[in-house]
């Protein structure tokens, strides 16, 4: 108990958008083999976004193991409550960097399809009405200096 089992870092320099109030996905991947039930996941993701100007919220990010968001609840949730689990945030006309995490103990239904996968979202919040670019400290998407990584650290940990 306690010894990590597999840890992988997933890495992409992908420029994503939205101004949408739903989940949007940023970058996704797996762990080399099929976690085992039991296991504690534990998933951290960190990048550069950027945010339009506009005095309503912000924009958030949520960890997700297949359609199960397993983000701990450290942001305001599209409902403007705590309740829609988000971790990390961008405020209003900055470019600024992120951090979202989470952590999971894996039931048979993860694992029931084979190998799950691990998403990166993001969405504005409720009211918030901006564009949120997730990997470029600005609105510039295709010049490589306008560009950042965004990492998703994931372990698995016995238990």
């Amino acid at each position: 108990a306690g010894s990590v089992i597999q840890a992988k870092r997933l890495v992409t320099n992908n420029v994503s958008s939205s101004s949408s109030t739903s989940w949007a996905t940023h970058m996704s991947g797996q762990l080399d083999n099929t976690p085992q039930v039991g296991s504690l996941i534990i998933a951290m993701a960190h990048g550069a976004a950027f945010r339009g100007a506009d005095s309503n919220w912000g924009s958030g990010f949520a960890i997700y193991l297949n359609s199960t968001n397993i983000a701990q609840a450290y942001g305001v949730g599209n409902d403007g409550s705590y309740a829609a689990g988000r971790s990390g945030m961008v405020g209003s006309y900055w470019g600024q960097s992120f951090q979202s995490s989470g952590h999971h103990t894996v039931t048979s239904s993860d694992v029931s399809g084979g190998n799950p996968t691990f998403y990166l979202k993001f969405s504005e919040m409720s009211g918030g009405g901006s564009t949120i670019y997730v990997g470029s400290g600005n609105t510039a998407t295709s010049s490589n200096y306008a560009t950042d990584t965004t990492s998703m650290l994931i372990w698995e940990i016995a238990q």
